[in-house]
This record gives C-alpha cells, structure tokens and sequence, in this order.
C-alpha cells in the first residue's frame, strides 16, 4: 500500500507500515525512511506521532488518510470513516446516521 503526494513540484510515493492488525506505524520515503510514525491505544485514539517528512505543502503527518486499523482518518473531526458510519476512538463508539426508509 502506497500514498503519493502531488503537492509538490514532482510526485512523492511513501511506503505504508503496517502491523498485523492494519494500523498504520508510520510511512516510508522512497530510501526506506521511516518519515513519520503513528502510536494508539487498544481503541485506536491516537496517542503519539512524528514526522519529519514534508509533502509540497508541508504536511505529510496529517496528510496520510490512513490511520488505525488502515480506517481513512478525518484530521478535523479526529474520527474515523468504518465502512458506512464514523467510529469516535475516544468514546469508543460509532456515530449512526438515520436511515432513510
């Protein structure tokens, strides 16, 4: 699994790093370097992150879309999409929307 940054003068590929569970560690430049990493708890809040790497606009830490259990992560909201509901690590619950019959 790859992302690539086209926020800059020419394209950039990162390497995602993946545990068993699909979370997301970190992301990998084109020379093997670990540019930024991710650390959560056992419900996916994250609590620790680093990053040197740099897209064209500077942000590759909060670019990267993916995140715990490889769930697309929305940084403003700081929840996750699961499928067809968003999952709250913090309160460990999943925000349901109202079905439209």
């Amino acid at each position: 699994m790859t992302y690539t940054d086209h926020t800059g003068a020419s394209p950039k590929t990162y390497l995602y790093v993946l545990n068993h569970r699909g979370d997301v560690l970190g992301l990998r430049d084109e020379d093997g370097i670990m540019v930024v990493t991710y650390t959560y708890d056992a419900y996916g809040t994250i609590i620790g992150q680093t990053g040197n790497g740099l897209t064209g606009d500077g942000r590759l830490l909060q670019a990267n879309p993916f995140r715990y259990a490889s769930y697309l992560y929305n940084e403003e909201t700081s929840l996750y999409y699961v499928q067809t509901r968003y999952y709250d690590a913090d309160t460990v619950d999943y925000l349901l929307s109202k079905s439209r019959v």
